[in-house]
This record gives structure tokens, C-alpha cells and sequence, in this order.
């Protein structure tokens, strides 16, 4: 693109622009397996046991039955409380899901959701970020949100820039007790790939 054409004696030089590097997908998880994928990372940081899993995307529970109207796929989900006979248990979640090694990440996108009715969906979720480490001090928030009701599902889609340096993204649950769990789906990063090699053929009135 932008080609020019500058005299230079009795010749003309060309000069132009390659194409930009293309954009290439550098994770696409769906969490589809029936445990934490391979090369993610569950940090339980607030320490008492309970952390990161993988759920149907639905939620059957007593006076708390909400069925998705997505398929009944997977997603990953934490919890801020857990059903311990009759009763919640209140849950102070600082949980951590973090993916593998994305240097050159450039943006993400990924559903979100809680498997709550509208009283027990306002759990509290940050995106972040680390240029360093998988430590949960590593990590710095880029955005973050309190869920609204999402009728039991991961259904909301999210889209955002990611910082340049970014290696790992982590998806943490924390600041919210006692409602019910988050839920993340379809997580896909992309970054700037290598572009192909591309070659030009010059003509010359009519003649290459």
C-alpha cells in the first residue's frame, strides 16, 4: 500500500508499505475437559481450600434451579458460597484462574456470568494482568465488575485491550461473601503472529 514512484536519474524507484503483521489467536479455551486445563493455573490466595472448577453451564439446586438458555457446556466457576447440608456456607473468595503464557497478547475476549437468580447473582470479578509471574502479587487490574443477573449462565461477552507486556491473564474472583459463584467461558487471546512472506511482481508497459 501507499505506493510512490520517485525519479532517480533515468530511473523511477518504487517504494510501498507491506501488509501489517496478521493477528493471530494465541489461546481459545472453552473448557469443554472435566478439570482445569492443562497449563492453566487455580490460586486458591485467600487459602481455605476452595478454588477454580469446571461446572455444566447450568445451575440445578433446590429454590435455586436456573437452566441456561446457552447449550449446557462447560465453564470454569468459583464460588463465594457452597451448600453444606440445608444451609450456605459463606465463602470469602481471592481465587486466581490464570492461563498459560501469552506473550504478545494484544486483546481477549470471554463470557462471563453467575448461575444465580437475580438475588444471588451480584458476585465481584476483576480481569488482570501480569508482566512478570503467575504470584497473585504479580497481578494488576485492568477491569473489573459486579455480575448482574445473566439468567444462570456465562452469557455475557466481554471484549478488552490488553497492555503491552502482558504474559499472563487472570481472571479473579474476590471482594463479594456470600452470594453464589462467577462463572467464565470461550476465553480467546490474540496477538500480533508473524505475517506471511509476500512477493511482488513488477511490470514494465505491459510486461513483467
Amino acid at each position: 500500500k501507499n505506493l510512490k514512484a520517485e525519479p532517480d536519474g533515468g530511473d523511477v524507484v518504487l517504494k510501498w508499505e507491506a501488509p501489517s503483521g496478521k493477528r493471530g489467536e494465541l489461546l481459545n479455551e472453552d473448557f469443554e475437559g472435566d478439570a482445569i486445563p492443562t497449563g492453566w493455573t487455580a490460586l486458591d490466595a485467600d487459602g481455605d481450600g476452595n478454588n477454580w472448577d469446571i461446572t455444566l453451564n447450568e445451575f440445578t439446586r433446590g429454590e435455586r434451579h436456573v437452566l441456561s438458555p446457552l447449550r449446557a457446556s462447560n465453564v470454569a466457576i468459583s464460588y463465594s458460597s457452597l451448600l453444606q447440608g440445608q444451609e450456605y456456607l459463606p465463602l470469602t473468595p481471592n481465587n486466581f484462574l490464570i492461563t498459560p503464557k501469552v506473550e504478545g497478547a494484544k486483546k481477549i475476549t470471554y463470557k462471563v456470568g453467575s448461575p444465580g437468580l437475580p438475588q444471588w447473582s451480584h458476585d465481584h470479578y476483576a480481569l488482570c494482568i501480569s508482566k512478570s509471574g503467575t504470584a497473585a502479587a504479580d497481578f494488576e487490574v485492568i477491569f473489573e465488575e459486579t455480575m448482574t443477573y445473566t439468567q444462570g449462565g456465562a452469557n455475557l461477552t466481554r471484549e478488552k485491550d490488553l497492555p503491552a507486556g502482558t504474559k499472563y491473564v487472570a481472571f479473579r474472583h474476590y471482594n463479594c461473601t456470600d452470594v453464589l459463584a462467577i462463572m467464565i467461558d470461550d476465553v480467546v487471546i490474540t496477538g500480533e503472529g508473524e505475517g506471511p512472506n509476500y512477493t511482488y511482481t513488477v511490470y514494465r508497459d505491459g510486461t513483467k
